[in-house]
């Protein structure tokens, strides 16, 4: 199957909103979606980092909140 999109000559909302229905097909099978090993190498990097150092690093909601007070 070959989709050729003319991605030069669409809008940035356009390209977004493809992006999204990209992620939202992908996202219903995560089994068939594999990640490079770099990923892999790269979480456990950050992890390790996380629990020598906890102070450093924010939860998701204080980070959403910080986000939105910046932005408001």
């Amino acid at each position: 199957m070959n989709h050729e999109l003319k991605i030069e000559n669409m809008t940035v909302s356009e390209k977004l909103d493809t992006m999204e229905k990209l992620w939202e097909s992908l996202s219903k099978r995560p089994e068939k979606v594999t990640s490079p090993q770099w990923h892999e190498t790269i979480l456990e990097k950050r992890l390790k980092e996380a629990q020598k150092n906890p102070n450093r690093f924010t939860t998701f909601e204080e980070a959403k909140e910080l986000i939105n007070k910046s932005i408001q």
